[in-house]
């Protein structure tokens, strides 16, 4: 399988309650995050969202052909800590995204993706690694200004390492 390993950071000036309010809803990741073109919640999950699980449709390099994941919350710790992993549609894998404020009062959203691709996509590889590169790059940082602009704050720096 072709494993995509991509982790960064994203900081603005929104306050960690309302970055967790964008975040852990993830029926409105489409809203911030460029690369989703749609959502659909398949099970609602627990009090803290445990447990909730909503498809996520992904813009994919092959004409015509969707990609998708079923991202379930694996692990929830309001404001601070959203667990997800995924172990059906064409990409499977986990990720996290952790909540923090700095010193200077701004808040920091650090993300780990940890994905694979699904055997009918090993010949896609090259392309999708490809896309998460320079093109990912671009677009995990026009994912932190949107997900600034709704939490009601202002993006700052992003730190977008490479994909591997």
């Amino acid at each position: 399988m072709g494993r995509f390993e991509v982790e960064g950071a994203w900081r603005v000036t929104a306050s960690p309650q309302d970055v967790w309010d964008v975040v852990s809803d993830l029926e409105r990741w489409r809203e911030w995050w460029p690369a989703i073109r749609e959502t659909e919640e398949i099970e609602s999950g627990g009090v803290d969202g445990t447990g909730r699980r909503v498809r996520l449709g992904f813009n994919s390099p092959i004409p015509g052909r969707g990609l998708h994941l079923d991202a379930e919350v694996t692990d929830a710790e309001p404001p601070r800590r959203l667990a997800i992993a995924s172990a059906r549609g064409g990409l499977e894998g986990s990720g996290e995204l952790v909540i923090t404020v700095e010193g200077d009062g701004t808040t920091r959203v650090d993300y780990r993706w940890d994905v694979r691709t699904r055997a009918w996509l090993w010949a896609l590889d090259p392309v999708l690694r490809d896309a998460t590169s320079a093109a990912g790059h671009d677009t995990m940082r026009d994912a932190g200004d949107r997900l600034a602009e709704l939490a009601g704050g202002e993006p700052l720096r992003h730190d977008v390492a490479p994909s591997s």
